[in-house]
């Protein structure tokens, strides 16, 4: 599932440098974090889309004791071309006595594409900054660009993300393999639908001796990396990375070529760094010194923000009814506006109701800014946070009520209308590692799962109901341990000195529900097999029906995911006579 307009997936880093680490001066010396990627759990795991930075100024001493005029900075290089759009950034100071302050940047150079700065307002701060090191925590908001469906590029989805690691270890192992590549002497094996539906061209060679016509094993390792997984092979050197980018002009990998061209337009982001420093001036500058690659940084924390307009119209006195919105139709969200004299002088009730979320999702926060004029089509700044009143159902998240005070304009003596617009910001954090919005490339599940709809190198035929599918042992293996098992326990006739021929393996036939008492629908069966096949949900709709299929195969993510759709029958209108009630 694909971000929608509404709605922004959030990141949470800290940037900490220790008491080993060159101190922060406290005067007209900028530090710079070194680069990291979007979502890689340390800047050093990963080689990965390294896009981000950020960075911090004193500006000078204050003059009362020992605090600081500073600004912090965020920077962002290349997004365009990842396919991602950020949309806003905050940052945390905290201090382990004092109160935590959120700092609001603003994007600076908005015409510019190839980086993206984010600036603050100078504000004070304690010397423990300068004296024990940096420690600030930035909340990144994304979306994906808005351009994405013309220009091809990585995107955030909803998936497994277990999913092409699966089938890279089934590769890894030789679990199943069924072709190979000789590169210099070393041998790779791999799957003939994986290569054959992600790079056509690498396919042709399948049907000779295997050579690739490339001298570099790192490359083609990471060729093979990408087209299972979607994501650059960590760990590569510039040599490597260059070889690497010939092979997927060579095999003409499309998004491929796109990743490298965020890494290979890096190279000179230090001098364009320093080139826009003159137009980031503060009050008392002079001569400002950059200090790169300062501190760590670390991913904390990953979540999704949904945005809900609520605007209703209503008299004074009127019973306002309470309204519902659904997330991906799974989780249950509900709006009340009462009329509730307060003794801190509110005279309105705004309830913010969630029953039943997603499994992989907690609700951690609520926030609501009373806005005027039409419904918002940007991300806001500066929100109010609900108070939580009531929760029930601990994990299963059945339900969590918020509540605040406030004042709208009394209309009682001539009866007008009253309108009253609320945009809501409510905050979901993944608490699933296995099941989340991560940033992928679109093409990897679409052309898996076009495997099966062209029979492309099939080899086991599924009869289900009145339906067959035509699909792979080796996708259903990796992702399925029941499903392994009962391929490895099936006897197939093969040569001793060569691979089974196509008609072979398409000659097996299984029917996966005989002798059973409980039919799987075959429609809930394609929706199965397509999570197995992209680790997408096509439809939440089935989500019952899939939990029964997860857990005869042995689906763990699934299985996690679709658990509470057992209980969910009937919901909605559950949720409708519970907040009449509120």
């Amino acid at each position: 599932m694909l971000l929608k307009e509404n709605e922004f997936v959030f990141r949470d880093y800290e940037w900490l440098s220790t008491s080993g680490d060159a101190k922060v001066p406290n005067t007209n010396i900028k530090v710079v974090s070194p680069f990291f990627s979007v979502e890689s759990e340390t800047c050093e795991i990963s080689d990965g889309h390294k896009t981000f930075r950020f960075g911090i100024r004193l500006v000078g001493n204050g003059t009362i004791f020992d605090k600081f005029h500073t600004v912090v900075y965020f920077y962002a290089h290349n997004v365009d071309v990842l396919g991602i759009d950020v949309a806003a950034v905050e940052c945390s100071i905290g201090i382990k006595t004092a109160t935590q302050q959120s700092i609001y940047l603003q994007r600076k150079f908005k015409e510019s594409q190839v980086i993206q700065v984010f600036k603050s307002e100078e504000f004070l701060t304690y010397d423990h900054l300068s004296d024990k090191g940096i420690s600030l925590k930035y909340r990144i908001y994304m979306a994906n660009n808005k351009y994405s469906n013309i220009r091809p590029g990585l995107r955030f989805e909803l998936r497994d993300t277990t999913f092409s690691q699966e089938l890279w270890s089934a590769a890894q192992k030789g679990h199943m393999t069924d072709c190979e590549f000789v590169v210099k002497n070393q041998i790779f094996l791999a799957h003939r639908v994986v290569v054959a539906a992600r790079c056509p061209v690498l396919a042709e060679r399948m049907g000779s001796d295997g050579n690739t016509g490339t001298t570099n094993s790192v490359a083609f390792k990471a060729l093979l990396y990408f087209l299972y997984t979607g994501h650059l092979l960590p760990g590569m050197n510039s040599y490597d990375r260059q070889q690497f980018t010939d092979l997927v002009k060579q095999f003409q990998v499309k998004t491929a070529a796109e990743s490298m061209a965020v890494i290979n337009r890096s190279k000179g982001m230090s001098q364009l760094f320093l080139a826009i420093q003159p137009n980031l001036k503060s009050r008392d500058q002079l001569t400002v010194e950059i200090r790169e690659n300062h501190g760590r940084v670390s991913l904390t924390g990953r979540g999704l923000c949904l945005h809900y307009d609520y605007i209703t119209t209503f008299r004074a006195g009127d019973v306002i009814a309470p309204e519902m919105f659904r997330f991906d139709r799974e989780g249950f969200f509900g709006v009340t506006l009462t009329e509730s004299q307060h003794k801190n002088g509110h005279n309105y009730q705004l309830t913010f109701s969630s029953f039943h979320l997603v499994s992989g999702f907690k609700l951690v926060a609520v926030t609501y800014d009373l806005k005027d004029g039409a419904r918002s089509s940007s991300l806001p700044t500066h929100h109010c946070n609900m108070t939580k009143m009531y929760e029930e159902g601990g994990c299963n998240e059945t339900l969590k009520i918020f509540r605040e005070g406030i004042s709208l304009p009394k209309n009682v003596e001539n009866n007008s209308l009253c309108t009253v617009h609320v945009n809501f910001k409510v905050y979901l954090a993944e608490v699933d590692e296995c099941w989340g919005y991560r940033l992928n490339d679109p093409r990897l599940p679409v052309e898996f799962w076009s495997a099966v709809k062209h029979n492309i190198f099939t080899d086991v035929e599924l009869h289900v109901g009145s339906r067959s599918f035509s699909v792979h042992r080796a996708i259903l293996s990796a992702r399925s341990s029941v499903f392994a098992a009962m391929f490895k326990n099936i006897d197939m006739v093969e040569s001793d000195s060569s691979l089974p021929t196509e008609d072979d393996c398409r000659s097996l036939v299984i029917d996966i529900c005989a002798g059973e008492e409980n039919d799987l629908d075959p429609d809930a069966f394609e929706d199965f097999l397509v999570f197995l096949y992209t680790g997408r949900l096509r439809t939440t709709e089935s989500l019952a029906e899939l939990w029964a299929a997860a857990n005869k195969y042995d689906v763990k993510t699934l299985e996690r995911i679709s658990e509470s759709a057992k209980v969910r029958f009937g919901m909605e209108e559950l949720c409708v006579a519970l907040m009449s009630n509120l």
